[in-house]
C-alpha cells in the first residue's frame, strides 16, 4: 500500500508543477495501470477482484474529492445493521422531489480500492452507491473535478466487490421496503468521522475530525443528512453541531411535514410523512451562477456561506439558510395541484417564512421574518400592486410591481400571518393562517385529479381558503389579480358572505394594516331582486309606490304597500323575500319607515332568512328560520335609516322582512308599508 501512494503521490507532484507552469488544469493524465476492464470512467468500469487497487484515476481523485491518508486504518471486516422498513409514500405527497431511500452506513471507500460487500440470502433488492456527487459536470466550463465521480452498483446474495475510483461515501439502498432490519458485512472500509445525532457529541466528534483524514463526511439526524467536506469543520467556528442538527430535524418534522399535514402515525395514511432522511451535498462544481439546485440529492456549493446556513441554523437570519430552505422547499411544491406556473420561486420560499415565525415564536430570533434582502423592495412594491384599481394580472410580466417571485409571496404570507382564530369577517375556524398551507397540501393528496391549468389552480387555492375561514375570500383575490373562474366564485358566493376588511392592505413586514373595513357591492341592493311578497299595491300608489322593488331602490320616498285597491284587502301576516344573489354574512338590518303615513308604519318586525336555492325559501314556510321569536322593534317617528342589531350573525341567500300581525303596525291597522330594508355586516 505504501508503494502505491508513492508512486501515486510522485505522479501527482508532477502534474502540480505541470499546472503551475503552464496554468492549466489537466487531470487526464494516467499515473496507474488502466482498469482491467477498459473502462473509462468510475461509473462504467469492470471489477476485477484481483486488483487490490486501482490507480488510474488517483490525480483526479486527489483534485476530487480528495484522498485517503495511507495510514488510516481499513477495516478487515465491519458488520452493520440498517432498519431499510422505510415507507414507499413518495407517490402519495404528490411533490415534486419526495425524498428517495439512500441509506448511510458511516463508512468510506478509499480511492481506487476494492472493498466488499457481503448481505444476506434472499435479499436481490439491494444496491449500493459509492460517492454523493451524483451531479455530471461534464458540460460545465472547466469544472474542478471529473464529470462523474460516484458508482451504482446492483447486489446480490453473498459477497459483492465494488470499487470507486475517485472513492466516497458507502451507502447501501433496497428498492422495496425490507420489514426486518438488514445485517451487512463489509471489508476493506474506512470509517468516517462522521456526526450522528443522538450517538456522537461535539468534543469528541471534534477529536475524531482531526485524527482522521478522511476528506468527505455525514452529518446526520434523523430527517437530514449533508455530505460535507471535512475541512470546512475543522476551519468553521459554530456553537454546537448537536444544536444544530437537532434544529435542522426540528426544521423538517414542524416546518416541512408537520405544515404540510404529515405525521409519523397518522390516523390516514395518505398522511403519512416519509421517514427517510433529506440528503444535502456540498459540491464543488456548480452549473455557471448557480448556487443550488434541488432533487435527491440536494446539491449546494461549497462555499462558507452555504455551510453557515447549516451550523448556524438557530439564527433564522444566518447565510446560506434561505437558500438551504429554498432548495428543500423545491422538492415539497406541489405543482401539479396548486402551485401555478408563475410560482416556481415564489412556493419554494414559503417554508423560510415558516422557520423564521416559528424560532421567532420559541425565541430564538428577535424577528419573525427570514434573511432576504429582496422582501424590503418587493412586499411594498406587492401591496402598491394590490391596492391600485383597475385590471390587474398577477400572473403577468408587464408591471414590475408583481413580476417577481418575491412580490409573488406577499398574498401568501398575508394569509398565513393575517388570519387568526375566530376572526369576525375573516374567519369562523378555530384555525390561524398558517394553518392553510397545511389544507393545500391536504386537498391535494386527496384531490382525484392534478389540475390542468393556472386558472383551476386558482381555483383550488381560492376554494380552499374559503372553506377553512368560512368567508368569501373573492375580493382578496380580485385585489391581487388572480383570476378566479364563475362557476368556484358562485359556489363559494352560495357558501359564505364575503371578508369585512381589506386583509390585501396587510403588511407583513411591519405586521400592521389589513384594519380597513370592507363592504362588498353584494351588499348593494340595487344588485338584489325581489324573490316573492304576500301581495303589494300594483297601482293605486302611482307606480313605482306600492311595489316591492321600491324597498331596494335607495330613494326612501318610494315604497312598498300591502295590496288595498281590491275587494279583500289581505290582512297579516305581510312579508316581502328578497334573492341577496349570493349567501351574505349579515349581523343587523337598515329600514325606512315610509315618509307620509304613519298608520301603516311597522311598529315590529321578523327577520327570517332561508339557503334553499332550489325555489328561493318562498313557496315553503318550513325553508325559513326566524332570527329572533320575539321581533325586532322598530321607531314609528324615525324617517331616516334605523340600524338594528340582530343579535347573532347570520349566513344566508335569502332574507325575508315579516309583519306577523295588526299589533305589529301603527294603529292596528290592517295596511302596511316599508319604503327601504338592507342587510349590514
Amino acid at each position: 500500500m505504501l508503494q502505491r501512494y508513492i508512486k501515486c503521490f510522485g505522479a501527482i507532484l508532477a502534474i502540480t508543477t505541470a499546472m503551475m507552469s503552464c496554468g492549466k488544469k489537466d487531470f487526464n493524465v494516467d499515473t496507474a495501470p488502466p482498469d482491467v476492464g477498459g473502462s473509462k470512467d468510475s461509473a462504467q468500469q469492470l471489477i476485477d477482484t484481483m486488483l487490490k487497487f486501482d490507480g488510474s484515476k488517483i490525480v483526479q481523485a486527489a483534485a476530487f474529492p480528495g484522498l485517503v491518508c495511507d495510514n488510516e486504518p481499513r477495516l478487515a471486516t465491519v458488520t452493520l445493521t440498517l432498519d431499510m422498513n422505510y415507507k414507499s409514500v413518495g407517490v402519495n405527497l404528490r411533490m415534486s422531489k419526495p425524498p428517495e431511500p439512500l441509506f448511510s452506513t458511516g463508512y468510506y471507500a478509499g480511492p481506487g480500492e476494492l472493498i466488499t460487500v457481503d448481505i444476506p440470502q434472499g435479499m436481490y433488492q439491494m444496491s449500493a452507491q459509492i460517492g454523493g456527487w451524483t451531479d455530471d459536470v461534464g458540460s460545465y466550463p472547466n469544472p474542478p473535478r471529473d464529470a462523474v465521480v460516484y458508482t451504482k452498483q446492483q447486489l446480490s446474495p453473498g459477497r459483492n466487490y465494488l470499487r470507486n475510483l475517485y472513492g466516497g461515501t458507502i451507502y447501501l439502498n433496497a428498492a422495496v421496503p425490507v420489514v426486518n432490519p438488514v445485517t451487512v458485512t463489509m471489508g476493506n472500509v474506512i470509517k468516517s468521522p462522521d456526526f450522528v445525532l443522538g450517538e456522537s457529541k461535539d468534543v469528541e466528534w471534534k477529536t475524531r475530525l482531526q485524527n482522521s483524514c478522511v476528506p468527505w463526511l455525514e452529518l446526520r439526524s434523523r430527517f437530514v443528512s449533508f455530505l460535507v467536506p471535512r475541512d470546512r469543520c475543522l476551519t468553521t467556528s459554530f456553537p454546537s453541531m448537536e444544536t444544530a442538527l437537532k434544529q435542522w430535524d426540528s426544521i423538517i418534522v414542524n416546518d416541512y411535514q408537520g405544515w404540510e399535514g404529515l405525521s409519523q402515525n397518522p390516523a390516514d395514511p395518505v398522511d403519512q410523512a416519509p421517514i427517510i432522511a433529506y440528503r444535502i451535498v456540498y459540491e464543488n462544481a456548480m452549473a455557471p451562477g448557480v448556487g443550488g439546485h434541488n432533487g435527491n440529492p440536494v446539491v449546494v456549493a461549497n462555499t462558507s456561506s452555504w455551510f453557515d446556513g447549516l451550523v448556524n441554523v438557530t439564527n433564522p437570519r444566518a447565510d446560506g439558510l434561505w437558500g438551504l430552505l429554498h432548495e428543500i422547499g423545491h422538492n415539497n411544491q406541489q405543482t401539479a395541484y396548486w402551485s401555478w406556473s408563475t410560482l416556481g420561486e415564489t412556493t419554494n420560499n414559503l417554508f423560510s417564512f415558516k422557520v423564521a415565525n416559528r424560532m421567532y415564536r420559541s425565541g430564538l430570533s428577535n424577528t419573525w421574518l427570514p434573511n432576504h434582502p429582496a422582501l424590503a423592495t418587493d412586499f411594498p412594491n406587492a401591496l402598491a400592486f394590490a391596492a391600485a384599481a383597475g385590471a390587474k394580472n398577477f400572473d403577468g410580466t408587464t408591471d414590475t410591481r408583481i413580476n417577481s417571485p418575491f412580490a409573488r409571496m406577499t398574498p401568501f404570507i398575508q394569509i398565513f400571518d393575517y388570519i387568526k382564530p375566530n376572526m369576525a369577517g375573516v374567519n369562523k375556524s378555530n384555525k390561524d393562517g398558517w394553518a392553510f398551507m397545511g389544507e393545500l397540501y391536504k386537498q391535494a393528496r386527496r384531490a382525484p385529479r392534478p389540475n390542468v391549468s393556472d386558472l383551476t389552480m386558482h381555483d383550488f387555492v381560492y376554494r380552499a381558503l374559503c372553506n377553512m375561514t368560512q368567508y368569501d375570500w373573492l375580493a382578496f383575490f380580485k385585489a391581487w389579480g388572480i383570476s378566479i373562474s364563475d362557476l368556484a366564485a358562485e359556489e363559494m358566493g352560495n357558501l359564505y358572505g364575503p371578508i369585512g376588511f381589506k386583509a390585501w392592505e396587510y403588511n407583513p413586514l411591519t405586521r400592521t394594516g389589513g384594519t380597513g373595513v370592507y363592504v362588498s357591492d353584494d351588499y348593494n341592493p340595487a344588485n338584489w331582486k325581489i324573490a316573492g311578497f304576500s301581495s303589494e299595491e300594483p297601482e293605486g300608489e302611482g307606480p313605482p309606490n306600492g311595489q316591492a322593488i321600491s324597498i331596494l331602490d335607495g330613494d326612501i320616498n318610494t315604497f312598498w304597500h300591502s295590496q288595498w285597491d281590491i275587494d279583500v284587502a289581505p290582512e297579516p301576516p305581510h312579508w316581502i323575500a328578497v334573492d341577496l344573489k349570493k349567501r351574505l354574512n349579515f349581523s343587523a338590518f337598515k329600514f325606512v319607515q315610509r315618509q307620509n303615513n304613519s298608520d301603516v308604519r311597522p311598529k315590529k318586525v321578523y327577520i327570517d332568512y332561508s339557503n334553499d336555492i332550489s325555489n328561493g325559501g318562498v313557496s315553503n314556510e318550513a325553508n325559513w328560520t326566524t332570527v329572533s321569536a320575539g321581533g325586532y322593534a322598530l321607531s314609528t317617528g324615525v324617517l331616516g335609516y334605523q340600524t338594528i342589531a340582530l343579535g347573532t350573525n347570520v349566513s344566508a341567500r335569502y332574507v325575508r322582512v315579516r309583519i306577523q300581525s295588526t299589533a305589529d303596525i301603527n294603529n292596528g291597522d290592517i295596511y302596511a308599508a316599508i319604503a327601504e330594508f338592507a342587510i349590514t355586516q
